[in-house]
């Protein structure tokens, strides 16, 4: 019985992991608050291997995400523009991925604002 409750929960393990991989993420188009206005934002998201990195675009900047880790529908990522701009980003996607609602905010604690897009 111990054999077949292990073999149960691994089976689910690697089930919610194997899901996780196939999860399709991609390009995103959007609106990004900064200094409490909504600009255009570009939100690329890669998911490779259970390896979830992306990049992003508004105004004249742009920036990566790393140090992603999706759960569910949350994906917590950080921000880094330049070695000194950098913060946390969290979106909370819809049940097929296809759009999400976000909040970012900067390394020292400071609130950034809402981050919200479509995919493309």
């Amino acid at each position: 019985m111990k054999n077949l409750f292990l073999m149960a929960t691994m089976l689910l393990t690697f089930g919610v992991l194997n899901a996780q991989t196939k999860i399709k993420l991609g390009s995103y188009v959007g609106k990004i608050e900064i200094s409490g206005k909504l600009t255009n934002v570009n939100t690329n998201l890669e998911n490779t291997e259970n390896n979830i990195k992306g990049n992003y675009a508004y105004g004249s900047y742009s920036g990566k995400l790393i140090n992603c880790k999706l759960e569910a529908h949350t994906l917590t990522c950080n921000w880094k523009e330049s070695e000194t701009s950098t913060g946390n980003f969290t979106a909370i996607f819809n049940d097929d991925y296809s759009s999400f609602n976000a909040v970012w905010s900067y390394s020292n604690g400071n609130n950034g604002g809402a981050w919200f897009a479509t995919r493309k």
